[in-house]
Order: structure tokens, then C-alpha cells, then sequence
């Protein structure tokens, strides 16, 4: 069974999601494709970016109709036959942490919520099947003097800053989109 690497970007307080999945059409719906003229995906491994659909997430503000299907942007490949995703459209506001306190990744209130409340919510039991767990490494942030914290293990995360600023050249890159 192929498996999904999911990860997690928060830009100004809106989820971002990123997964790596296979090319397999059984994990993944392909939806259409995009321009290859985009500078943020020629600038990456992509040769022809598009978009797939993975899990479901209530994305309309709508309770009554359920949780629509997720769609996400091809970032990048790893060579093994998956894919670095990040979804189209915002999915949720959810602050780094509920207490206006210091806190590392690994105390955070958004990583306890990625990692069991939307992990529940929006993946199937077969998608969660899919789904790696990864070693998250506890970077230094390159701006600022903070404690980085200790190394994670997490099936959902956010992109360190380094990931962040490899994948999008600008602040104004599409990310944090709400549909």
C-alpha cells in the first residue's frame, strides 16, 4: 500500500496542508492540471504541475452538506513516486498556540490539534493507512535567537521556515488562499 507524507503550513493563521502521495490513482483523484509557467512550480522538481484530490475537509462554512473533498497543488517529487502536495485553498484558523506563551513545536497547541483533531477529521481510515509518520526535525529559526525545541514525531506538521522559503519565492505566493 502506498503511503502519504502528510505536512502542515500555517501562513497568517490559516492551515496550508502538504502531503507527499503517490502517483497511484488509487490513493489519489488527479483533477486537472496547471501552467507550467507558474515561476513557484518551475522553480521546484515538478515538470507538470497539477492538482489531486486526498481526504475531506468542511472548507464552505456549511455544517449541513459535509465535509468537501480536499484539493492540493503538486510541489515537488521525491524520486520514489510521491508527490509534495499543499492544498489549494486555506482549510482552517487555528492559532500556533491557544496560550499567549513561549512555546516550541513540540508543546504547541496547532500540532496536538493537527495530529489528532483534523487528522481524524479529515482523513478515512484508508487515507490514514496512507499516511507516514515523519521525524520532524526541530531547526533554529534562521531569524531569530529561539529554542528550536526537541525532534517530533508526527503524522501531520507545518513547514520549518527553510522548507517554506524553498518552495515559495515570495510572501505573495498563492499560500493562505481561502477559495
Amino acid at each position: 500500500m502506498k503511503r502519504i507524507l502528510v505536512i502542515l503550513l500555517i501562513t497568517a493563521l490559516v492551515a496550508v496542508l502538504c502531503a507527499y502521495v503517490s502517483k497511484d490513482e488509487d490513493a489519489v483523484e488527479i483533477t486537472n492540471t496547471t501552467s507550467a509557467a507558474d515561476p513557484d512550480m518551475a522553480a521546484n522538481n515538478v515538470s507538470t504541475p497539477y492538482t489531486v484530490t486526498f481526504g475531506a475537509y468542511g472548507q464552505d462554512n456549511d455544517l449541513t452538506n459535509g465535509s468537501e473533498p480536499i484539493e492540493w497543488i503538486v510541489l515537488d517529487t521525491n524520486g520514489k513516486g510521491e508527490l509534495l502536495l499543499i492544498s489549494k485553498y486555506g482549510l482552517d484558523a487555528v492559532p500556533y498556540n491557544r496560550a499567549h506563551i513561549d512555546r516550541t513545536w513540540e508543546k504547541s497547541t496547532i500540532r496536538t490539534w493537527l495530529n489528532r483533531d483534523f487528522y481524524n477529521a479529515a482523513f478515512s481510515a484508508d487515507d490514514q493507512e496512507r499516511i507516514l509518520t515523519t521525524h520532524v526535525t526541530a531547526d533554529k529559526n534562521p531569524s531569530y535567537d529561539t529554542d528550536p525545541g526537541k525532534d517530533t514525531e508526527d503524522k501531520v506538521f507545518l513547514l520549518s521556515i527553510t522548507e517554506a522559503r524553498r518552495y515559495f519565492s515570495s510572501d505573495n505566493a498563492g499560500i493562505g488562499n481561502t477559495g
